[in-house]
């Protein structure tokens, strides 16, 4: 599922746990959650490396969350509202600009490339969303729409 191939991307392994769900050992260096969901925020403090930082970018619901991974791997959580103004390669820029530099770069893009398991046309948005609802039955890491391709 989506724990083995993460773990795959960032050649870290898998651990399952007595209770609740499994943890990479390793892990990404950073983890931008946006989705404002419990499960979403959950995955993202268990797919971060020790000592990494999750990035909680936009506005949750309220929720309830099991922070054994937040202290016991020393993951920082940072929250993110909108965008700021960050000093990045020497200047200073805003934060929306450095996720894009980051994005267009080839490695990066690649690895994120490797994570969309389902593209849709926008008529298919019925199909999208359903898929996207339940990622375990479809295998689905992220479920994009694809606005170049005729599907």
């Amino acid at each position: 599922g989506a724990y083995a191939e993460l773990a795959r991307l960032t050649g870290s392994s898998v651990r399952a746990l007595p209770m609740g769900k499994p943890v990479v050992m390793g892990g990404f260096d950073v983890a931008f959650e946006c989705v404002g969901a419990r499960s979403a925020l959950d995955d993202a403090l268990r797919w971060t490396r020790p000592q990494g930082e999750v990035v909680l970018v936009g506005m949750p619901a309220p929720m309830r969350l099991d922070l054994a991974p937040l202290w016991y791997q020393e993951v920082r959580l940072t929250g993110a509202y909108a965008y700021g103004l960050e000093t990045w390669k020497g200047r200073r820029v805003r934060t929306f600009e450095i996720a894009l530099e980051m994005l267009s770069d080839g490695d990066w893009a690649q690895r994120l490339e490797a994570l969309v398991r389902h593209r849709f046309p926008l008529r298919g948005y019925r199909r999208a969303i359903a898929t996207a609802l339940r990622p375990g039955r479809f295998g689905a890491i992220k479920t994009v729409f694809d606005l170049r391709e005729r599907l």
